[in-house]
């Protein structure tokens, strides 16, 4: 059984890849690989062509990620913003007394 590196509690498999198994922590739901791979083992993986669609990995991760990044902010402009109602009251909070008219 492996223990969480961030929280400590108990990491449960979940799937199995390239001889690796794919953990997730029951409270914080972080995931990593069991065993930690070495630093050959991680070179192998992401060379020089993974994140530009050479060999395994990503087609373009870079120009997707822009692209994502670009429409979130366009939708940001785009959404008007909110004027303030003036005749809104806030909520009373507990303990303050109830005005009746």
């Amino acid at each position: 059984m492996s223990l969480c590196a961030l929280c400590g509690s108990r990491m449960r498999g979940r799937f199995r890849v390239r001889g690796f198994t794919v953990v997730r922590c029951d409270r914080c739901d972080l995931e990593r690989v069991d065993p930690m791979p070495s630093e050959a083992e991680v070179a192998a993986v992401y060379e020089r062509g993974y994140f530009s669609g050479e060999g395994h990995g990503y087609c373009d991760y870079f120009g997707r990620e822009r692209a994502v990044a670009d429409a979130k902010a366009k939708a940001q402009r785009a959404r008007p913003k909110a004027e303030p109602d003036p005749l809104a009251q806030p909520a009373p909070r507990r303990g303050d007394a109830a005005i009746r008219f």
